[in-house]
């Protein structure tokens, strides 16, 4: 819902200032004030940042005053209270105020209109402000925005003893702040124009809604003001952090909060809703999922990251579409594990920060290659493709212990006893034969280098040799599985994700075959409550039903039988639980086994890689709501 404010509101002071917004963070920062931009608490402020070292959020910056310049009219838009005076002219000058898709502020100054936007980044601990300018201004108009710094705690007031110093460091499109030891020290940029240092304290600010007015009357230092010309951007940025950063970092930074903040409109379809509602759960769920794995942000992991589950994680969210803004994070942790000059150790499984699996190589090319037909054609494609051919080299000359690649380029298992130290409580049991999924995605690797190599003109003719025989050998390995006369379940151990064989880019299997194994698959693993799955108990072997690969489940039905409309239902009839199950709020930690037998006795795990796939599906169901809305859903249990 979008809250507005106009005119006729802010005509009466006490109302409009009984009205307050708040605007926060993930990391406990926040900025709140009231519509008229009055702050009537001590809690209100700017930029509140929570600290480990205090017990109560931590108050920045205060406020600001901000005047339009114009010819020989000077156009204010702050209001401030003293214990002698209230100065409103904002008030006058203000005509809307809005929370969509963030505090807004409108303000009008004869023929020029000013738009002031406040946000705070996610994860940042950044406060972002926006002033958009149009309509009719002369050469010389400005924009004077003055800070109020108070650097106390929420629940006392400023007190200037503390302050020893008192004067701000210009650098570039940046003033830094430290006004004493014990505080943190502040960044604060501008995109344009100049600050000019003049450092002032202010008095008796006052706070009309605190009980007790003669102990809470402030001082407040302001170290000097922006001076900032109007007659050319159209959009000025000022930001408070604790570091610096740059307009670039800004705009997408501002771009990525719009698109992640975008309400759901009362009109228009249900499918633009529903559409709208999906993309916002991807992106809240990547938020999370970035949380916890921080090890892209250029250091090493604080604990073990486990790699098979982050790029399962980001490959299923890029393709359920999530933000572009996420998606090159996601690919910066990729980028990561290349640049740290440990890829072999990592790789390995040898690393101390990091957990791999042998499929964790052909992940990270298959990842790359959805990053690029998605997000990026061009751009950081010679990057990818140089990691791809350094994977390609260790699994050529045989430097990971997981497998050994034989004469005809067809990868072979090594068993390797398992570390008593990570053996888990209960795991998913992979394949009996792993060597089926294992080669398929070592083809998939070998077609992505050759295609992604034609699109910077490079040679992949060796490519294209390598996966002609990895062809041969599956294809002579694996022929028993579908014989001329029909495929029978018992006469080879099948596995649920055996399904990738049928939705990776580059397939081996025929149409024949392939329908062949979709039918054994679906009648040995699909469930109307998701992928049946052997678990290994403590050595014994019981299934449990998880949502994982059943996006991959639906891929396969829509690529080789998607004449037979009875499936919709059955994922129809997932997609309705899982959204119901997200929709009370689990976004990040949906249970990994929702099923389970009375006799297990198991503990139900949270699971980012159970969350990926439930929402990978709700949206690729999402794009098929219309082409099977004559298709009735199976009545409830």
């Amino acid at each position: 819902m979008e809250f507005v404010f106009n005119i006729p509101q802010f005509a009466d002071i006490d109302d409009a200032l009984s009205r307050e917004w708040i605007e926060t963070d993930q990391l406990g920062n926040y900025a709140s004030s009231t519509i008229l931009g009055l702050n009537t608490r001590k809690e209100h402020g700017l930029f509140v940042a929570k600290r480990e070292d205090v017990p109560f959020p931590f108050i920045l910056l205060s406020h600001l005053q901000e005047e339009i310049h114009n010819e020989d009219k000077i156009c204010s838009l702050f209001n401030e209270e003293y214990e002698s005076k209230t100065l409103l002219e904002g008030a006058a000058s203000q005509v809307k105020f809005r929370l969509d898709p963030y505090p807004t502020f409108t303000y009008q100054c004869g023929n020029l209109t000013l738009e002031k936007s406040i946000f705070l980044v996610r994860e940042q601990s950044r406060m972002v402000l926006s002033y958009h300018i149009t309509g009719e201004r002369s050469e010389d108009c400005r924009l004077i925005v003055r800070p109020f710094f108070a650097f106390r705690s929420m629940k006392e007031v400023c007190n200037p003893a503390v302050f020893l110093n008192q004067e701000v460091f210009i650098i570039e499109n940046h003033f830094r702040f430290l006004p004493y030891p014990e505080a943190p020290e502040v960044f604060m940029f501008h995109s344009a124009g100049q600050f000019i240092s003049a450092s002032m304290w202010y008095h008796n600010f006052k706070y009309r809604k605190e009980t007790d007015q003669a102990l809470v009357k402030e001082d407040l230092l302001n170290p000097g003001f922006f001076e900032i010309p109007l007659n050319g951007e159209s959009t000025i940025y000022l930001s408070l952090g604790y570091r610096e950063t740059s307009l670039e970092e800004i705009r997408e930074w501002q771009r990525a909060e719009e698109f992640n903040r975008v309400e759901l409109q009362e009109s228009g379809e249900n499918r633009d809703k529903l559409s709208k509602m999906y993309q916002k759960r991807l992106n809240n769920f990547s938020y999370k999922f970035n949380q916890k794995n921080t090890f892209f942000l250029g250091n090493l992991p604080l604990g073990k990251v486990h790699l098979f589950q982050h790029i399962f994680v980001i490959q299923k969210l890029i393709k359920g579409g999530v933000g572009e803004n996420e998606a090159r994070r996601f690919y910066r942790s990729i980028r990561y594990l290349f640049k740290s000059g440990e890829l072999l150790k990592i790789l390995s499984g040898e690393h101390p920060q990091f957990t791999v699996n042998n499929l964790v190589p052909c992940r990270i090319i298959l990842f790359l290659y959805n990053y690029h037909n998605i997000y990026d054609r061009q751009k950081t494609l010679p990057k990818s493709l140089d990691m791809i051919h350094e994977i390609i080299q260790l699994i050529q000359k045989n430097r990971l212990p997981f497998y050994h690649l034989n004469k005809h380029q067809f990868l072979e298992t090594i068993t390797q006893e398992p570390d008593s130290k990570n053996v888990m409580k209960y795991e998913i049991l992979a394949p009996e034969d792993p060597s089926f999924v294992m080669n398929l995605f070592w083809y998939n690797a070998i077609k992505i280098a050759s295609q992604l190599s034609t699109l910077i003109s490079a040679r992949n003719s060796r490519f294209e040799k390598i996966a002609q025989k990895i062809h041969e050998q599956f294809t002579e390995k694996f022929a028993p599985i579908f014989p001329e006369s029909g495929i029978t379940d018992s006469s080879y151990p099948f596995h649920p994700s055996m399904i990738v064989a049928l939705t990776l880019p580059f397939g081996i299997l025929n149409r024949s075959q392939s329908k062949k194994l979709f039918k054994i698959l679906v009648q040995k693993f699909l469930t109307s409550k998701g992928v049946k799955y052997p678990l290994n108990i403590s050595g014994k072997t019981v299934y449990t039903i998880a949502p994982l690969l059943i996006g991959d489940y639906l891929e396969a039905w829509q690529n080789v039988m998607t004449e037979n409309e009875r499936f919709y239902v059955v994922f129809h009839k997932l997609a309705r639980s899982w959204d119901s199950t997200l929709h009370q709020g689990m976004l990040g930690y949906l249970p990994e086994m929702l099923i389970s037998s009375p006799a297990d006795d198991f503990s139900l795990q949270s699971s980012a890689l159970s969350t990926s796939e439930a929402l990978y599906l709700l949206k690729k169901m999402e794009t098929l709501r219309e082409k099977y809305q004559h298709v009735s859903p199976l009545p409830e249990n």
